[in-house]
């Protein structure tokens, strides 16, 4: 019981900053938690032949699993969130531009 209510205090928190703080700095906190992501479901698949006992075993796996698939899930927030930066600052066009795309008749 106590970790769901850590859990939702954490996610209230993660939103309350979300509001606070620039886009930037959004995109930088999405790339950090998919790099810790893939640390930690590294970690986990490396360690997991040295480990005997099998209720570890079963846990580094579980654990592996959940923080590549989490870890995918951030990266495409990550990928959103840059292209969003991107077409602000000019960098990425929506379409193509004038003369090189050619309608076909």
């Amino acid at each position: 019981m106590n970790s769901v209510i850590f859990a939702a205090l954490a996610l209230l928190a993660i939103g309350f900053i979300f509001k606070v703080v620039s886009d930037e700095e959004k995109r930088n906190f999405f790339r950090t938690l998919v790099a810790a992501l893939l640390v930690i479901g590294l970690v986990s698949v490396f360690t997991l032949p040295v480990i005997t006992e099998n209720r570890i075993r079963h846990l580094l796996d579980t654990m592996a699993v959940v923080s590549f698939v989490l870890a995918v899930l951030f990266l495409l927030g990550y990928i959103k969130m840059d292209q969003k930066i991107r077409m602000q600052r000019g960098e990425l066009h929506g379409g193509p531009k004038n003369g090189r795309a050619k309608k076909s008749k």
